[in-house]
């Protein structure tokens, strides 16, 4: 059954099986019900009714979370419970990461650390997922302590991309221009938390003022027609998350959320969880409820499906429409007739396959740094070396190392 019909049909399980990405997903609060209660007994249920106020959030969280994961073990358990709940609901492309306090906090500021426990956690869990490490920070935390915390950040290579989230009236986003400006040097992809209770001017001050890449949310931008094409003339994504919206009292209702607008006028789209938590909003249901309250129609929800083409060892992946990219890459041209060629490249996986065999245990920072290349290229290269067969992974992160079949 292919992604219309099992939106015509209402079947939750066959959405799944379809591959989405992910891009706006809090881990904190991003995983597994069952995975968590399993593991803690801990019967965490989400809220069922729109809430009045923040307040009302914080007390969900105290009495559903509690101090339970207040720990080194407990942010791994949270983390290991992300992953299974992307495998199950067809993710193929998952962008989490941790706050940057939270290296000090459960890491011991060591940043290998923090990296190996999502990749340890991705690995056993769910390898087949493309896991796109980001960079989090608070807006409420004082620019130079985010200096200090970032400085270990700096230079690590695992990193896909940085975020900004938190009251959007906590302090100007101008102040933040400086640490965006380094995260562009460092080659990450630039987001920010905005237009979730702010206002249209504030998406497209955002997006000026930090160079930004994609907006989480930005639904205020519907708001004003300029600030809408704005976005589309200047390719900026929003990753939207429809229930959180519904369910945090930003938009009235589902059928009436802006998403629809934004799509029907070109903006580049995409619909993700953020906290599933609380929302009971895994990805496959969120397209299944934008169907079914009739915001979208399943034509509309299904453009976006990819077709695969095997072309020798590789795979090209074309797609039909891009402003709603349930397989999601940033370097995807705009225009709906392009395709996204993801092809081995020969000469690339030989030069991998040297340092392998010369280094069985070098990390795939370290083989970005030998090749000229950047993280995710190396991880995507060695994902179709494994498998076609030509290399092998054994054993875990830290104590592995690549066995080379040639």
């Amino acid at each position: 059954m292919d992604f219309i019909d099992a939106l015509k049909q209402n079947d939750l399980e066959a959405v799944r099986r379809c591959p989405k990405a992910d891009l706006h997903n809090h881990f904190v609060l991003g995983g597994s019900q069952q995975y968590l209660l399993q593991h803690t007994g801990k019967d965490i249920q989400p809220i069922k009714k729109p809430l009045h106020s923040m307040d009302e959030m914080h007390t969900w969280n105290h009495r559903n979370m509690g101090d339970t994961f207040e720990s080194s073990e407990g942010r791994r358990l949270l983390i290991r419970a992300a992953f299974v709940q992307a495998k199950e609901d067809g993710v193929t492309i998952l962008e989490i990461g941790e706050d940057v306090w939270g290296l000090g906090e459960f890491f011991h500021w060591n940043i290998e650390e923090l990296v190996d426990a999502f990749e340890t956690a991705h690995l056993e869990i769910a390898p087949e997922i493309e896991l796109r490490l980001q960079i989090g920070m608070s807006r409420h935390c004082d620019i130079a302590y985010l200096g200090d915390c970032l400085s270990h950040f700096w230079g690590c290579k695992a990193f896909y991309s940085i975020d900004l989230y938190g009251d959007e009236l906590a302090q100007p986003i101008e102040n933040f221009r400086s640490i965006y400006r380094r995260a562009k040097a460092e080659g990450l992809r630039l987001k920010a938390h905005v237009g979730e209770w702010g206002t249209a001017y504030d998406v497209r001050c955002a997006v000026e003022c930090l160079e930004l890449d994609e907006v989480q949310h930005g639904i205020a931008a519907a708001e004003d027609p300029s600030v809408i094409r704005f976005l589309v003339d200047n390719h900026i994504r929003l990753n939207i998350t429809p229930s959180s919206n519904y369910l945090l009292g930003r938009v009235e209702d589902l059928k009436s959320h802006p998403i629809a607008r934004f799509y029907r006028s070109g903006v580049d789209v995409t619909i993700n969880s953020d906290d599933v938590l609380i929302f009971d909003s895994d990805v496959s249901k969120e397209y299944l409820r934008l169907y079914q309250c009739g915001c979208l129609d399943a034509e509309e929800l299904g453009a976006e499906l990819p077709r695969y083409e095997l072309i020798g060892r590789g795979l090209r992946v074309h797609f039909k429409a891009l402003e709603s990219a349930l397989i999601d890459n940033p370097k995807v041209p705009k225009d709906q007739s392009d395709t996204l060629d993801d092809t081995l490249d020969d000469t690339l996986a030989d030069k991998i396959i040297a340092i392998l065999k010369s280094n069985p245990q070098v990390t795939q920072g370290e083989v970005a740094d030998k090749v000229k290349v950047s993280v995710p290229t190396v991880k995507r290269t060695m994902k179709m070396l494994s498998d076609s067969g030509r290399i092998v992974r054994k054993g875990g992160r830290r104590y592995g190392y690549w066995d080379v079949n040639e």
